[in-house]
């Protein structure tokens, strides 16, 4: 069941893979893996309420699950979650430290909204990944520091 699953996410059939990762909750419900699927699916399809509950669930059920932390950061950040988006990815790196999408989002955060130049700085000295714009953060960055006005929230 997992394999056709990760098969539709990895085609960017959001949608269907959404759908598949809920028949297979239909059938063990206590799958944190399923559940970081289902999160995944749904933060791509911009649904980050949605997300935000599933990672949860799955972090719930298996803490140290590194990747349900980043995605929950990603989808608590797009909700305009700031700090609780960041002390998601600080556990993601605390629980697998070499994960460079964590460390360019905190590098964003600590920047552009909470305001930390020493953790910014550290931060994007170890991302490895694509610095992300504020069109990609959701326009996080104030008008009064050069950003566009607040987008409306999730």
């Amino acid at each position: 069941m997992f394999n056709s699953c990760e098969v539709y996410l990895d085609l960017h059939h959001r949608k269907d893979a959404a759908h598949a990762f809920r028949r297979s909750l239909k059938i063990e419900p206590a799958s944190s893996r399923a559940l970081l699927g289902l999160a995944i699916a749904v933060r791509a399809s911009e649904k980050y309420e949605q997300a935000i509950d599933s990672a949860r669930s799955a972090i719930r059920l298996t803490y140290h699950l590194p990747m349900a932390h980043d995605h929950l950061g990603v989808a608590l950040f797009k909700c305009g979650g700031s700090g609780d988006a960041a002390r998601s990815f600080e556990t993601c790196l605390e629980q697998r430290p070499n994960t460079p999408e964590a460390h360019a989002w905190l590098a964003r955060i600590y920047s552009s909204t909470l305001y930390d130049p020493e953790k910014a700085r550290r931060h994007q000295s170890v991302a490895v990944g694509p610095k992300l714009s504020p069109v990609e953060c959701g326009n996080s960055i104030p008008a009064h520091h050069g950003g566009m006005p607040k987008r409306l929230r999730c």
